[in-house]
């Protein structure tokens, strides 16, 4: 029987494919849709459908979210899963606009993602190797030195961790109703 792709990371990757091609045939299609202070806040919505470094940022976009999307999708459930990217996206944004007022891309949302999967890794209920658990630790001192560096991708994989950790704690998983992790 075939393995069916997590839906969100699957809608998420064909909205990339989509929008970056979009940015290749539509002039004007970045200038209207990147981060910019000067620009309607929204904006930081729309920032996460445009591109500044081409071809080399959609590929790492697209197999950050094939990795962490397969591994983490199921565990979170779909609907947490997309609430993580939206947060973690805006989050990365929003920091943008302070360290880097010009630009746009989706590997904030992704870095929210990492962060989420890097918490789960360190939740002793998760009965993982102790090399898996150092994942965690690496991702979440990643976040922070990002964040010293002020790199937009410190604060969504921070945000990550947080909403990870919250959904890790409450239970939530997906449309399901609270259970507690044993």
């Amino acid at each position: 029987m075939p393995v069916r792709p997590p839906p969100v990371t699957a809608a998420f990757l064909a909205i990339v494919l989509v929008t970056r091609l979009a940015q290749l045939v539509i002039p004007g299609w970045y200038g209207g849709l990147a981060r910019d202070p000067a620009a309607p806040w929204w904006r930081m919505f729309t920032a996460l459908f445009a591109y500044d470094d081409g071809w080399v940022q959609f590929v790492s976009i697209a197999v950050g979210a094939i990795v962490l999307g397969w591994i983490a999708e199921r565990r979170f459930g779909s609907v947490v899963w997309a609430i993580i990217l939206i947060v973690a996206g805006l989050a990365g944004q929003a920091s943008g606009l302070w360290w880097q007022p010009a630009g746009a891309g989706s590997s904030v949302a992704v870095a929210g993602w990492l962060g989420a999967v890097g918490i789960w890794l360190l939740v002793p209920s998760a009965r993982l190797a102790p090399q898996a658990r150092l994942g965690g630790v690496i991702i979440v001192v990643l976040g922070v030195a990002l964040v010293a560096g002020r790199d937009l991708h410190g604060p969504p994989i921070l945000v990550g961790l947080v909403l990870g950790g919250l959904f890790l704690i409450t239970g939530r998983r997906g449309n399901e109703p609270a259970q507690r992790q044993g």
